[in-house]
């Protein structure tokens, strides 16, 4: 076995590729070296490959705080916005211990670093701070006037 044939959408590592085909052409290594060599090797592959998602996840987080401060014109406007969101969280977030695991939820998928989520839960925050509020204005439209005046508008005074 000379070499090794992979699809074309899939990335190889070439160390790692080598290092197969060191073991697998060797036919001086007894089958339990082999085996264990293939063991390494496969374990050196899962460790890489969790390092890389995990080097993919502290940077898609990084950029994501990064764009949430820009978006929403730095840190120190940032910070009244989180606690709006905080807010929310503490008023419709179920028990307390449906909040925390609500807490942990966003922190632990990072998706309460996301601009979109941030602003999404700030957008309801908002929305609902004001519709909690009464109205404010002038004199209501119907001062000063009789329930007959309010039903029956159109009748004549009499």
């Amino acid at each position: 076995m000379e070499a090794l044939k992979f699809p074309e959408n899939v990335e190889v590592d070439q160390e790692m590729a080598t290092g197969l085909l060191g073991v697998l052409n060797d036919q001086n290594l007894p089958p339990a070296e082999r085996a264990q060599a293939l063991v390494d090797l496969h374990l050196k592959a899962v460790d890489a490959a969790s390092e890389k998602a995990s080097q993919f996840y502290r940077e898609l987080q990084d950029e994501w705080v990064g764009q949430a401060v820009k978006e929403f014109g730095g840190e120190e406007k940032l910070k009244p916005i989180l606690g709006d969101v905080a807010k929310l969280i503490d008023e419709f977030g179920g028990t307390p211990e449906q909040r925390t695991e609500l807490r942990d939820l966003f922190s632990l998928t990072g998706a309460g670093n996301s601009p979109r989520m941030v602003g999404f839960l700030y957008n309801i925050a908002q929305k609902l701070a004001v519709e909690g509020k009464p109205a404010t204005g002038g004199s209501p439209a119907n001062a000063g006037r009789s329930a007959a005046e309010i039903l029956y508008p159109n009748m004549a005074r009499g």
